[in-house]
């Protein structure tokens, strides 16, 4: 006599009865493989992104620290000049230093001198560009 365990019984090809609680079909099989690749191939592509995004935030950062390196180097020397130069990483940099404002000033006066600071870095878009300007009082000498 069977017993009921409140599942229908099914009869395999040779007569035997079998219940629903023997284990998954082929197609219950397939069906969850199905899902748990999608989701690994959902989560993979998310965790890609990430990991580029962090890339492109440590190329900006150390494209900063280099900026403001050259900035003050700049800023720092009795007479700017301007330089170019390439980095680790693809990094290529340029400072120049020229006349603000070629007005006429008075003989001796103070001057302004603009001082930029370029890095260009390879990025997934293309090419990144952070650039820094800042002004530096001169007196007629510096000027130049």
């Amino acid at each position: 006599m069977m017993k009921w365990t409140g599942h229908p019984a099914k009869r395999d090809p040779a007569g035997k009865v079998r219940s629903m609680d023997d284990g998954f079909t082929l197609l219950e099989i397939i069906v969850a493989t199905a899902i748990l690749g999608l989701s690994m191939a959902m989560l993979l592509g998310i965790f890609t992104q990430t990991l580029g995004s962090a890339d492109e935030s440590r190329k900006r950062m150390e494209a900063r620290v280099l900026a403001q390196t050259l900035m003050a180097d700049a800023l720092s020397a009795r007479a700017p000049t301007s330089l170019r130069g390439t980095g680790e990483g693809g990094m290529t940099w340029r400072v120049s230093a020229g006349p603000y404002d070629a007005g006429s000033a008075a003989p001796g006066a103070l001057h302004a001198v603009k001082i930029e600071a370029d890095v260009q870095w390879p990025s997934h878009g293309g090419e990144a560009t952070l650039s820094l300007t800042t002004l530096r009082f001169a007196g007629e000498d510096h000027a130049r």
